[in-house]
């Protein structure tokens, strides 16, 4: 009796240790996700801000929108805010 309660205790603070371990590491990789995830965004919204003062640059010089859009890679509708 006292060996099968010890067996009880001891799989109980197993499976304990075990989901504790495996929140953690659950944690860790949805952090290490979410800041790469953010990077990304973050890179992506930085080159359309460097390409939007191109093609600002490039229309105050008198570039067609058509070719500010070839060069620059944007679209028509996002030079239009210009």
């Amino acid at each position: 009796e006292g060996m099968e309660k010890g067996m009880q205790e001891g799989m109980e603070r197993g499976r304990a240790e075990g989901r504790a371990e495996g929140m953690e590491k659950g944690l860790q990789k949805g952090r290490a996700e979410g800041r790469a995830e953010g990077m990304e965004k973050g890179r992506a919204e930085g080159e359309r801000n460097k390409a939007m003062s191109i093609a600002r640059q490039l229309k105050l010089a008198g570039m067609p929108i058509e070719q500010i859009a070839s060069i620059t890679g944007l679209q028509l509708d996002d030079l239009k805010e210009l």
